[in-house]
């Protein structure tokens, strides 16, 4: 659905200065981005979009794409567990660009405790109120049809996180 493009995580900027010589740091996909305790902290996200067909046929369009954030609290007492309460989309952004690419960016603040950030998108054809109800998850995938499940009129990609630990 999307194609290449630098999907980063920024900081160590704290009341309006950058650290680390001038620069700020940051990371891509899976790395984890270590700041001051309070720095500002900034996602940004450049996306290469479908540009050709895919193999069955037609060139995928990206709808939207949701910033999932979600705080770091160590392990679990029960390692059964499949829920992260204190995780939440945070922003949606609506893509009306059909072709080219998009640049997003969005603004975690001061960061005063590890988090992690990622990424997931859709083609907007099939969407539902997540599990854990819309204050969560106001527009996350729906569940399929039983014997209707075509792959290609729902599609959907989700970023591995980046990692944010203050100290």
């Amino acid at each position: 659905m999307a194609g290449r493009g630098p999907a980063r995580l920024s900081g160590g900027e704290r009341d309006g200065e950058r650290h680390s010589g001038g620069r700020g740091r940051s990371v891509t996909l899976g790395g984890t981005l270590h700041v001051e305790r309070g720095a500002r902290v900034r996602l940004e996200l450049d996306i290469a979009l479908a540009n050709g067909a895919n193999w069955i046929g037609f060139v995928p369009k990206l709808k939207r794409v949701d910033v999932i954030q979600g705080e770091v609290t160590g392990a679990v007492g029960d390692r059964d567990t499949c829920a992260a309460p204190r995780t939440r989309m945070v922003k949606s952004f609506e893509i009306s660009r059909t072709s080219g690419s998009v640049r997003l960016s969005y603004d975690l603040g001061a960061v005063d405790r590890p988090l992690y950030v990622r990424l997931r998108g859709t083609d907007g054809n099939r969407t539902a109120v997540g599990a854990r109800g819309a204050a969560v998850d106001p527009h996350g995938p729906a569940m399929d049809v039983p014997g209707d499940a075509d792959p290609w009129r729902d599609l959907w990609f989700y970023a591995n996180p980046r990692w944010v630990l203050p100290s």
